[in-house]
Order: structure tokens, then sequence, then C-alpha cells
């Protein structure tokens, strides 16, 4: 698990409400590409071993073989430990003062979106295809009033409840800045 403390500097009174990363489901579908794509030299070989029966057995053609498929499953290595990374280290948190997208593009890069929440106007969410329904899985949406006009949580688990409880903490912390002002002018 990430340590969240070296990405983000907490306010003393601040605390992280919940994080989340996209449903296990989403990397899933990586997964069972990789494993395809891992059968394909095998699948080649069975085609190929009537019709060219020297292919492994030759002196240099046995070598250049080895070598293709040592370079195929090396790349295929890399592609899965990316996608790894990549999965595993784009997180989504919400504290109680504000909202942070960490993004994880390619295995050196790293951008870190942060949102007040007095800042957020409306959270929608959505849920699209039978695969969604049943899994509880979606989008969420959070429409700002900065620079960034849009944040998105891609393929969350349940994005109704994260929905609800982003608009929760949106109105307590228009209070609570609403009660500090109003105790400030006393």
């Amino acid at each position: 698990m990430m340590d969240l403390d070296i990405l983000i500097k907490k306010d003393p009174d601040e605390s992280i409400i919940f994080q989340m990363r996209s449903h296990w489901i989403t990397f899933l579908g990586e997964i069972a590409m990789l494993l395809v794509l891992t059968a394909l030299p095998i699948g080649l070989y069975v085609m190929f071993k009537d019709v060219w029966p020297t292919l492994l057995t030759g002196s240099v053609s046995k070598p250049i073989m080895v070598l293709f498929a040592s370079a195929f499953y090396l790349m295929l290595w890399l592609f899965f430990i990316t996608k790894a990374i990549d999965y595993f280290l784009d997180v989504y948190l919400v504290t109680t003062v504000r909202v942070l997208d960490v993004s994880q593009q390619g295995m050196f890069s790293r951008t870190v979106a942060e949102l007040d929440l007095a800042r957020v106007q409306d959270v929608t969410s959505e849920i699209k295809g039978v695969l969604h329904s049943l899994m509880d899985f979606g989008n969420v949406y959070i429409q700002t009033a900065g620079e960034r006009e849009r944040f998105e949580f891609i393929d969350v688990p349940h994005p109704d409840r994260v929905r609800k409880q982003l608009l929760e903490l949106v109105e307590n912390d228009r209070k609570h800045q609403s009660q500090e002002i109003m105790g400030l002018t006393h």
C-alpha cells in the first residue's frame, strides 16, 4: 500500500475519509489480454511444427526462435508491470478538507490534482452497462469552480455511495466555514 503521508501534507485537523482506486475487475481485463498474448507463441509453435519441423531443431533457427520468444515474453512482463503500477498507484482520496486525484502516468511520472471542498459545485455518479450495474462500479464526476473544471473518478466501486458521501462532506465543509466566518465577525 502506498504511504499517503509522502504524497500529501495533511493539516492537523484534516483526516482521510476514504481512498479508492478503480474497481479490480478493470484490471482483470488487462490480465485476460496478457494471458491470451502469453499463449500466442505456443499456439504458433503448434501450428508450424508440422509445416516446418526444423524450425526448433535447426542450428540457426532454434536460437533465433528462442531469442524472439524470450524478447516477446520480456515485453509482456514489462507490459504487465507497467499496467500493475498504473492500477495500484492511481488513487482517489477524499479528506475532510479536499479531494485529491493521484494519477500515475507510465512508470516514472505522477500527477497529483487537488480540489478544496469549498470549490465543489456538483457531484454526479454514473453507472453504464450490465457489468457495471452487477458489480456496482462506475464513474463519479465532481464539477468545480476552479481551474480544472471537472474531477473524474473512473470505474470506482459504489459510485452512488461516493457521490452521497462527497455531497455530505461538501455541505459539512460549507457549514464549518460559515460558522468560522460568523465567529470571526462577532
